[in-house]
């Protein structure tokens, strides 16, 4: 019996008997695991690590073309990061069924799903038990009733900035033909330094945004620099009426082209108006401004890839800036964008690595890592207790229905496995403290879900942290633990002893301040971050490996390894800004120069 995911039908429990199982999103409960009981999160992992390099192919395959190619809307193109997503989901049923365990001739394969939304592992599981020669019975369930969402009305301080944006700027540059034009597309955090830098060079800058930002137009408002805002309440049709282009997508004798067809269907019905109106907005905003460049923090979103397609168009080049640490190709390659800027050497061999062509890497720097971070030392405790203190740096929790890339193999059985681990350890370590700093998109009500089985209590505190201590068990001593959704990565990082990262940015920055920095992932993953090239003390996935490695930590104590910055940071700050906008402003010369000699 093969059991797929039930989202609100028959319980699993009900169904249980002494045949094969296999989960087909997800974990079995501890109390009901058992030989030949089988979960695609736990079977497939970083030995499958080809599923995430087949994804990224089949997507390109899906928008047809190379980047030049691609009208600006294919809908496929513009959706490549969710479709690489989806077709990881899809690609690990037939390698279960390939290399883990293979039905036979005539074996009965009992399938329950939930209908409007399981139709893809009916079709794959309908191809692999005609291949396999077995008999297949599906059993439909209803999902659950959802409640309806509730209308949410526009908050009184965004109807006020939608007229304020409307305010007089200051004058804007005159546009000259020798005036570098360039539009500005992601975080301000990330991109600000950039901008700061731009206007220094006398460059003309815009900001362009799906929705008007106030923060970032206040800060940049004085400066005469102005929103590219594509939100308007005038309707337009919708554009995507073929989301698809009829590409043949198959896989090892599996044909994925019906499930693929049909999940961009349910995806331009519910996103379709949306991007078509963004291409428009876009379209018109670059037609007036007429860029020379564009900037952002990365190329894989929906908005992001419209405005590298439409600027290109527009003879503008684009230039993505590193966003943060290379922990899976998704969000990285294939490269949308011209070029695009790392940190240091340690990011350019990994891209190089997944296959980025040597030519679209340009070794710049990290313009928004803080100057004080790098000038870092630890913070002394008050009293002199021999007390340890350590920082998790946490990353986002998991998602059942949509299954992390492959070679990272973060699941959410595995996730809690990994806060289990780190309190197994750090608990046998006397006076130790963890202070845990979610991810800046991690939901701490999410988090705190994780911890359930093995917190004993927990005091909301009306600070902005959440302390619990967590069950003794074969501990020695009780663990406080602090939750902190916190900012200041600096003052959390000085007042550690040792830092436990969990594929995170952050904890790159902890080890260029100094700091011992622990990396800690998932049982099954792969070399994700190798420890050697970005400055860890190592890379730990059992409680063995974590053990030996904090203790390796506390003994190294603070130091800045001179080769751990010449490997991860070419440039710092300013510096690094001022080298990206070198770049820019060379290209957009050579452009007119190019534009000059073909009048």
């Amino acid at each position: 019996m093969w059991d797929g995911p039930l989202a609100g039908g028959v319980p699993l429990a009900e169904q249980a008997g002494d045949e094969d199982e296999l989960l087909l999103e997800g974990s079995w409960p501890a109390g009901q695991q058992r030989t030949g009981r089988w979960s695609l999160d736990e079977s497939i992992d970083a030995r499958f690590a080809w599923i995430d390099r087949r994804a990224i192919e089949l997507a390109e395959t899906a928008a047809g073309g190379g980047p030049s190619d691609r009208p600006a809307t294919s809908f496929p193109y513009i959706n490549a990061l969710s479709l690489r997503y989806y077709l990881v989901k899809l690609l690990r049923v037939p390698a279960f069924f390939e290399d883990v365990r293979t039905p036979t001739p005539g074996e009965r394969i009992d399938l329950y799903l939930t209908t409007h939304r399981d139709e893809a592992y009916a079709d794959l599981i309908q191809q692999l038990a005609q291949q396999c020669e077995a008999t297949l019975e599906v059993h439909w369930h209803q999902p659950p009733a959802r409640k309806a969402a509730k209308l949410r009305r526009p908050l009184p301080w965004r109807q006020w900035a939608e007229r304020a944006r409307r305010w007089p700027t200051a004058p804007p540059a005159e546009e000259g033909d020798g005036v570098p034009r360039v539009v500005l597309c992601g975080s301000p955090r990330i991109l600000n330094p950039v901008c700061a830098e731009l206007l220094a060079r006398g460059c003309r800058v815009w900001w362009l945004y799906e929705r008007f930002a106030l923060r970032c137009w206040w800060r940049w408002r004085a400066a005469g620099v102005e929103q590219l805002v594509c939100e308007a309440d005038d309707p337009l049709p919708r554009r995507f009426n073929d989301a698809w282009t009829g590409a043949e997508l198959r896989s090892d004798g599996i044909d994925l082209a019906q499930s693929v067809e049909r999940w961009l269907a349910e995806r331009a019905a519910d996103v379709g108006e949306q991007q078509s109106a963004l291409i428009d907005r876009i379209e018109g905003h670059f037609r007036a401004v007429r860029p020379t460049a564009l900037v952002l923090d990365e190329d894989a979103t929906p908005l992001k890839r419209i405005a590298v397609a439409l600027a290109r168009r527009h003879g503008a080049r684009s230039s993505v800036v590193q966003h943060g640490a290379p922990c899976g190709p998704f969000g990285f390659v294939p490269p949308a964008a011209d070029e695009i800027c790392v940190w240091g050497g340690s990011a350019q061999r990994q891209l190089e690595t997944w296959g980025v062509a040597p030519s679209k890497i340009r070794v710049a720097g990290w313009p928004n890592l803080k100057p004080r971070l790098l000038e870092l030392h630890p913070a002394r405790p008050a009293s002199q207790t021999r007390a340890k203190r350590f920082l998790l740096l946490a990353t986002v929790e998991p998602r059942d229905e949509r299954p992390d890339g492959v070679e990272f193999h973060l699941t959410s059985g595995n996730y809690a496995l990994i806060l289990q681990m780190v309190h197994e350890v750090l608990s046998q370590i006397e006076h130790a403290t963890l202070t845990i700093k979610l991810h800046p998109r991690a939901r701490k009500k999410e988090f705190i879900r994780f911890q359930r089985p093995v917190v004993e209590t927990e005091r909301p505190a009306s600070a902005p942290a959440t302390t619990f201590v967590f069950k003794q068990g074969r501990a020695r001593n009780p663990l406080p633990v602090r939750v902190v959704h916190s900012k200041n990565l600096a003052r959390l990082v000085a007042a550690s002893d040792c830092v436990l990262s969990c594929a995170s940015t952050a904890g790159i920055e902890a080890a260029l301040a100094g700091a011992p920095v622990v990396q800690i992932l998932p049982i099954g993953s792969g070399n994700v971050l190798p420890a050697d090239d970005w400055g860890f003390v190592g890379t730990a996935r059992t409680a063995g490996e974590l053990a030996a490695l904090v203790d390796a930590a506390l003994e190294r104590g603070w130091g800045k390894p001179a080769e751990t910055a010449d490997r991860v940071l070419a440039k710092a700050g300013a510096a690094a800004a001022r080298s990206i906008v070198d770049g820019l402003i060379a290209a957009s010369d050579a452009q007119a120069l190019l534009l000059g000699s073909s009048r």
